[in-house]
């Protein structure tokens, strides 16, 4: 199977057989069904870490999660990184993070429509998507329940929401950096 290949499985089940798996069990809670995706590339687990430690450094008053679990109402998403407000939850965030970030990988239907129009739905704010194959990163802001780019960082720059934070494709996807 390539890097590139698309391959996700949908099992339906009720959110209490969900909340009965592991904590470590992969995979999100959707419409019902838990959703589970190939593994990450290296190159989609070096962007999220690089991501991640990028966002600290513009929110050191927030937590910056990879991978954590958000459960605004009846699905449960596991983004790649969210920006979220300090808080004593212990499992799961509830309230509503100030950025989602998704790195492309496996299913791109599923980061650029699916979860956008759940996201908006929910009233997430900010949402950014960084497509490690055409390396660039999308900005997009919530306006009128509808999510629309506001900047689109290629190679090298900077987006609307992090004006004074750089940001490089080579410094989030290279391997040697």
């Amino acid at each position: 199977m390539t890097a590139e290949a698309t391959w996700e499985r949908e099992t339906p089940m009720s959110w209490e057989e969900y909340d009965a798996l592991d904590d470590d069990a992969p995979g999100e809670y959707l419409d019902g069904k838990l959703v589970v995706s190939l593994r990450p590339s290296l190159v989609h687990q070096r962007a999220v870490l690089r991501l991640a430690l990028l966002l600290q450094g513009a929110f050191p008053d927030h937590e910056v999660l990879p991978e954590g679990a958000w459960k605004p109402a009846a699905d449960e998403f596991a983004p790649d990184v969210m920006v979220i407000p300090r808080t004593e939850e212990v499992l799961r965030f509830t309230g509503t993070p100030v950025l989602v970030v998704e790195v492309l990988s496996t299913n791109r239907v599923h980061d650029l429509v699916r979860k956008v129009a759940k996201y908006a739905a929910l009233g997430l704010p900010r949402y950014w998507v960084l497509d490690p194959t055409g390396r660039q990163l999308h900005d997009f802001e919530l306006r009128d329940g509808v999510f629309e780019r506001v900047a689109l960082v290629a190679e090298e720059g900077r987006t609307a929401f992090l004006p004074d934070v750089p940001i490089s494709m080579s410094a989030l996807l290279d391997v040697h950096r």
